[in-house]
């Protein structure tokens, strides 16, 4: 599948892009370029790339479709594989930074008047989409409890420091 993907005299991917690639998967989240140098560095000191070829590699697995960036608020892109040209979202809370990857995507099933999202785009704006990222920012639902906690809580205070 990889070597399908693959152009021109590469016939496979560099050792480099390999061992991301593996470190990657390996670590089942989303993880920096900083963050997946450093954890390789922990697991081979000796063997592992660079952070310059750990960005490079990333450039092109993410042109390749194995993986996919992702760019949680303003924080540094972040990186996880997906299937090969494949995606999905994320559901990011503002709050406490946690990100919940989204079943489906939501933009290819159908939308009002039974066109999906790329067909309704190219019929009323003539732009023909070739790829989309979305991330829905929010509150999850343990810092919306929370913070309905924190409401309720308050004029008990306000209550208890007047009657002093």
């Amino acid at each position: 599948m990889i070597q399908s993907r693959l152009t021109g005299s590469r016939k496979s991917l560099p050792k480099g892009a390999k061992m991301v690639l593996e470190a990657l998967t390996a670590a089942r989240e989303m993880l920096s370029a900083k963050e997946l140098a450093f954890r390789m560095r922990l697991m081979n000191p000796t063997a592992a790339p660079g952070l310059t070829t750990v960005y490079r590699s990333l450039e092109l697995l993410t042109r390749l479709g194995l993986t996919q960036e992702v760019l949680l608020s303003s924080e540094e892109k972040r990186f996880e594989v997906v299937n090969p040209g494949g995606h999905h979202h994320h559901l990011v809370c503002k709050s406490c930074g946690q990100h919940t990857k989204l079943s489906q995507c939501l933009l290819t099933g159908e939308q009002s008047g039974g066109q999906n999202f790329s067909e309704l785009v190219k019929n009323q704006y003539g732009f023909a989409v070739t790829s989309h990222v979305l991330e829905i920012f929010g509150t999850c639902k343990q810092c919306t409890a929370r913070e309905s906690q924190t409401q309720e809580d308050q004029p008990e205070r306000s209550l208890s420091l007047a009657a002093r």
